[in-house]
């Protein structure tokens, strides 16, 4: 009898292999594990290009400003390092109107105080690790919009996710749920650094290395989440459990 290669559990040439691109409304992807993606002198990078298709770059003029690549890797692949003083802008701010969905995979150091992994403009939300290790949504000069309730471990390689609407917010790690709340975060102005929030006189940096960065400019569904979530554990080596 002969067996077609469906039968035999194989996909046809012609079948795709999932990318993050694959889900709609992706506004920035940036990839440390591509080398192509990743302008830098002597180590020290300036841009950070964009994988989605949207030409968002993440960017950083200022030398002293710059983090790091070729120092420092998660599940042994390149990760651009921060070191508590870096962080880059994005070419072109991300919408929040519709909400918002992050994926960050990372490795942190000591955190002795709040840590912004994604923020906004003055007064907007961040996406932080607390001093507690604990994942944070917190809207600048005021409470605190989500505050974790499981802590991720120092130099752990981790995937971090978070989905923040006008219906409430969500954060995991690894997949597991970390908190949630349905209180309106107050979350319309749009994101557009990484590696800190600065307003006023508050600086809040990560001090860590950094993967990939995923951010949709809408709420991600249950299993679609889990699409990345899984595309990330392959890729980096981390676990995660599908929500």
């Amino acid at each position: 009898m002969l067996l077609k290669l469906g039968q035999l559990g194989f996909r046809s040439s012609a079948s795709s292999v999932f990318t993050p691109t694959d889900i709609a409304n992706l506004a920035l992807w940036i990839d440390a594990a591509d080398s192509s993606t990743i302008t830098d002198m002597a180590g020290a990078v300036s841009q950070w290009d964009d994988k989605s298709g949207n030409n968002n770059n993440a960017i950083q003029g200022t030398a002293s400003l710059q983090p790091t690549t070729g120092t420092a890797t998660i599940g042994g692949k390149n990760a651009i390092d921060f070191d508590g003083s870096n962080y880059m802008d994005f070419t072109s701010a991300i919408s929040r109107l519709n909400g918002y969905t992050v994926f960050s995979v990372i490795k942190t150091n000591d955190i002795t105080s709040s840590a912004a992994l994604v923020s906004g403009n003055v007064g907007s939300l961040r996406l932080a690790v607390d001093s507690s290790e604990q994942i944070d949504i917190v809207r600048q000069s005021q409470a605190v919009a989500l505050s974790g309730s499981v802590p991720i471990t120092i130099g752990s390689d981790t995937i971090i996710s978070a989905r923040t609407s006008g219906a409430g917010s969500n954060t995991q790690i690894n997949g597991v749920a970390a908190n949630s709340n349905t209180t309106n975060p107050a979350y319309s102005q749009d994101l557009y650094r990484i590696g800190v929030q600065k307003e006023a006189s508050e600086l809040f940096f990560f001090d860590g290395q950094m993967g990939d960065i995923l951010i949709y400019d809408r709420i991600l569904t249950d299993t679609e989440m889990n699409q990345v979530g899984n595309y990330l554990k392959l890729k980096w080596g981390i676990s995660w459990t599908n929500i």
